[in-house]
């Protein structure tokens, strides 16, 4: 009786052991599947596109800009959509990053920035200055529309890259300037920009345009699809 005893005293321990590493076996995979869950739960984009700028009623592209590339280049832009894309943001709390430059090359620059004001956008108005004295010559400048655009939404800077830190800092819904360089370089990380060329000798060919699938080239601050 006692070799029996042993006997089966050994198989079951030897049957506990292959039971602890089949439960541990099956415990592993478990864990392993719910971690792989939770990782790809947590990178995926919360509702919508990834990156896809939102506004104020949850609607895509029109909250601002993207941090990373949102447009790219396009061999040909359907123009017309740009367009009324941006039409379509009248009254709605977009963010327009517009420089100094077409401001002050405009018939009437302020009635502009106005309006843009009373369709419910947020101006942020950028200049490039050389000096104090041509700071303070802006400011001066902008004083009686100072209820409508108050000095916090007026920036100045001394070099094109502290333009392109503020337009990337600031996430814009719009970029607008007389710029090409500018205008060419933010349009990856802007939903919407708008070249406005002007009287620029460069103006005359399709090549000397900003070519993406989300710029609009107009000829003077006029033309934008809010006030046209």
């Amino acid at each position: 009786m006692a070799p029996r005893y042993g006997n089966h005293h050994r198989g079951g321990v030897l049957s506990l052991a292959s039971l602890s590493e089949s439960s541990l076996a099956w415990i592993a995979v478990v864990i392993g599947a719910v971690s792989i869950y939770y990782y790809f739960k947590k990178r995926r984009p919360q509702g919508g596109q990834p990156n896809a700028p939102r506004d104020g009623q949850g609607g895509q592209v029109v909250g601002g800009a993207a941090r990373h590339p949102v447009g790219g280049r396009a061999a040909s832009a359907p123009v017309e959509n740009v367009r009324d894309a941006i039409l379509a943001g009248r009254g709605k709390p977009w963010t327009l990053y517009i420089t100094w430059d077409v401001v002050s090359s405009a018939s009437d620059g302020q009635r502009a920035l106005a309006e843009f004001l009373r369709c419910g956008a947020n101006v942020i108005l950028v200049a490039r200055v050389r000096s104090e004295a041509e700071q303070c010559e802006i400011l001066a400048t902008l004083r009686p529309m100072s209820d409508l655009l108050p000095r916090h939404k007026i920036l100045f800077c001394h070099s094109e890259k502290a333009f392109e830190a503020f337009a990337r800092q600031l996430t814009p819904t719009v970029l607008m300037s007389g710029k090409r360089e500018l205008c060419t370089l933010l349009a990856r990380f802007v939903p919407y920009v708008v070249y406005v060329f002007g009287n620029s000798s460069s103006s005359g060919t399709g090549e000397q345009l900003v070519i993406a699938s989300n710029a609009l080239n107009i000829s003077t601050l006029d033309a934008f699809p809010w006030l046209s």
